[in-house]
């Protein structure tokens, strides 16, 4: 069970001295000058769900922390049912969630908690980041609030409180951001339940009741504000989030950036040029940076140092549902800005440029951290006494700490990126390049990821974003090689598909029907005609080869009857695959002949067209293929012929013949002995070429005369 602050301290007398635990200090003779820098990174973080020690460390490279002090250090820390602070003289809580800031010569810690429907801020101050005073509200009344949380069928008549943290304005205000409503891991319910909205405190005059080294039991004198809603813009009538937790603060220039958890599992940045309690209640004051900075963590804490932006967040346990871990542990998101040079939408959270934190303790070891805030201190007081503070620390082992992970330039800015291998692939938007969002100029890009062996395209309609489930345009075939253009398709996963492609085509009744494409396995453009390729059997598996037909201008396999220029096609109805031979009718059961499916004998649009004669080798005979009949075979029928005749040849270049084909529509060679019902009829049809015979002719030793007009026969010897 995870420690949190309970309202059992409210109106305790807080009294006593802190002292950074673990820390051994050098003495005043050990310590050289210090060459102080112009910025230095500022984090607070508890350790564990056992250990709610609060520790404050510093850092230079934003991913390597070490220890300045222990803050409030957890009495039991292997107890995780209490969490109160060594060395008080009563019982008084670490603070769950640390938030920091520094103001007017001091630095303030803040936790809090609810009672009786009233927020509790906990706030501890520090001169040297060595000696605090005991967090206190320091209000009588502490604070309430203008509207009442949503969620009250769940929580009942006392809603709950969560995650405060602060923020100091350039005026000196101090503002605090904490979220309200139904909490449901408190009610024995799951987190997916979570009904929270952020609200928003002013808080005024901070500052010390007393010196923290000599009196940590003076209350901090503040006055607050009451708590009111910060109303965020909802994304569409689809999607209505109720559930933000975590929000902090922070500010640059004319912007405020505000920072949150939503659905429990993403973190969004909003942004405002006006923060005031009126201000934030009013949904067209605030402007979305990015839906998503990143996916599967919460508590962001976002800073800006050196120019790039950092941002904090605690991973979450249980995140992705389909393959959690189990740990948590507090990571830092470096940003690419280099597109616009400020935080927007353009902004590139890489997720190669996410690292997890390593906490050096002060005894030369580790510690875990959890959930904090990381401020980026400039102020040249604070900044020299951390930097004295930190020459006055020892580490007893430090070799390997001062490393930091090099920050990677090109790759994905990844949307739900945790999910992507339990879907098939990146869910990607973004790719940079330099730091520079791809994409954004003409028609868009197209790029190859090497990390997914993949080409993506970025459509400059969408500012750069990854297309999916799209059909592009490419003026190119092999990208610099030719001007041959092509059409590529892009998955659901932005990938460009090579091979065979089925979904369900659009139009049909409520897009049930499946349709098959192909795109070349080299350069994937997609093929259109008469092709053949190769799939994989879904059920079993294994390749196969076959020849198909795509079409000339969808490229869309086709399958059954289709018309193509003046011929009348016919796949099949399953496959799509190539008939070649007889294949009869699906309907009429009337057989015809089909050559690359393209039925033969028939033109549909030339009524003048006779039909052709074809061979077939299985049954070792010729036929006609008659156009009147749309192709059907001749039976029982003369058929003149402007083929090779041979002797029989109307022709002086040895062409033009009359043929017979018999009932079953094979042409008939040698006698036709069913000639005219058997009349006693006699015809002859040359052995080689079928030519009806004319004239004299000797048939063996048999010597005959056939009638130049009607064939008829008449033996002469």
């Amino acid at each position: 069970m995870m420690k949190r602050s309970v309202s059992r301290f409210l109106g305790m007398a807080l009294t006593g001295c802190l002292a950074a635990a673990g820390v051994s200090l050098l003495s005043a003779s050990d310590v050289s000058a210090a060459s102080y820098p112009s910025e230095v990174l500022l984090g607070t973080f508890w350790e564990s769900d056992n250990n709610t020690t609060d520790t404050v460390y510093w850092s230079t490279d934003g991913v390597n922390f070490y220890e300045l002090s222990e803050a409030y250090t957890d009495a039991t820390p292997n107890d995780p049912s209490t969490s109160w602070i060594a060395g008080t003289p009563y019982n008084v809580s670490t603070l769950h969630d640390p938030s920091i800031i520094y103001k007017d010569g001091y630095f303030y810690m803040l936790s809090g908690f609810s009672q009786n429907n009233r927020i509790i801020p906990m706030i501890g101050s520090s001169k040297d980041l060595v000696h605090w005073s005991y967090p206190n509200s320091g209000s009588r009344t502490n604070v309430g609030v203008t509207t009442t949380p949503a969620g009250s069928e769940k929580y009942g008549s006392t809603w709950d409180m969560v995650a405060p943290d602060f923020m100091v304005d350039d005026d000196g205000t101090v503002w605090i951001v904490v979220s309200l409503g139904y909490y449901a891991s408190w009610h024995n319910d799951s987190s997916q339940n979570d009904i929270m909205q952020p609200y928003l405190i002013k808080a005024t005059g901070l500052k010390p009741g007393a010196d923290p080294a000599s009196d940590p039991g003076a209350q901090p004198i503040v006055s607050y504000s009451n708590a009111v809603p910060i109303n965020l813009p909802q994304y569409d009538s689809s999607h209505t989030v109720t559930n933000r937790i975590d929000g902090s603060l922070y500010k640059e220039g004319n912007y405020y950036y505000f920072s949150v958890k939503k659905d429990g599992v993403t973190n969004e940045i909003w942004r405002t040029t006006n923060l005031s309690l009126d201000a934030v209640q009013n949904t067209s004051n605030w402007e979305l940076v990015t839906d998503d900075a990143v996916t599967g963590f919460e508590g962001p804490s976002l800073t800006k140092y050196n120019g790039t932006y950092y941002m904090y967040t605690d991973k979450l346990k249980d995140y992705p549902p389909e393959n959690a871990d189990g740990k948590a542990g507090v990571y830092v998101s470096v940003a690419s800005t280099a597109t616009t040079g400020s935080l927007d939408s353009f902004t590139g959270w890489l997720e190669k440029n996410q690292f997890k934190i390593v906490a050096h303790s002060a005894d030369g070891g580790t510690k875990e951290c959890r959930h904090g805030t990381v401020i980026t201190v400039t102020d040249r007081n604070a900044v020299k006494i951390i930097w004295d503070l930190r020459a006055r620390t020892r580490y007893n082992n430090t070799s390997g700490t001062s490393d930091t992970p090099a920050l990677a330039s090109t790759g994905w800015y990844n949307k739900e990126s945790f999910k992507a291998s339990y879907y098939g692939g990146f869910l990607c938007n973004y790719w940079y390049e330099g730091n520079v969002r791809q994409g954004l100029t003409g028609r868009g890009k197209e790029i190859y990821d090497p990390a997914s062996d993949a080409w993506y395209w970025l459509d400059s309609n969408a500012d750069g974003k990854m297309a999916v489930s799209k059909d592009v345009y490419q003026p190119y075939t092999i990208q610099g090689q030719d001007e041959i253009g092509k059409w590529v398709r892009y998955d659901e996963y932005g990938h460009m598909i090579k091979g065979e492609d089925h979904r369900h085509i659009e139009g049909t009744a409520d897009d049930a029907e499946w349709g098959y494409w192909y795109f070349d396995q080299t350069t994937g453009a997609m093929l259109y005609g008469l092709q053949t390729v190769t799939t994989t059997n879904a059920g079993t598996g294994e390749s196969q080869t076959k020849t198909v037909y795509y079409d000339d201008t969808t490229g869309l396999l086709l399958k059954g009857y289709h018309t193509i220029g003046d011929t009348l096609y016919f796949f099949d109805p399953y496959t799509g695959e190539v008939i070649n031979g007889w294949y009869a009718d699906p309907d009429t059961g009337v057989l015809y002949w089909y050559e690359n499916s393209a039925r033969q004998g028939y033109n549909v649009n030339n009524p003048d067209y006779r039909g052709k004669e074809i061979y077939d080798p299985t049954t070792d005979a010729w036929y006609w293929l008659d156009n009147v009949q749309q192709g059907a075979v001749a039976k029982s029928k003369d058929v003149y012929q402007e083929s090779y005749a041979g002797r029989f040849a109307d022709r002086e270049d040895g062409t033009g013949k009359w043929v017979r084909y018999d009932q079953w529509g094979k042409m008939i060679k040698g006698w036709d002995w069913g000639a005219l019902d058997n009349n006693g009829i006699h015809q002859y049809f040359d052995e080689d070429t079928g030519a009806m015979a004319k004239g004299d002719v000797w048939i063996g030793d048999e010597h005959w005369s056939f009638d130049w007009n009607t064939g008829y026969g008449t033996r002469l010897n």
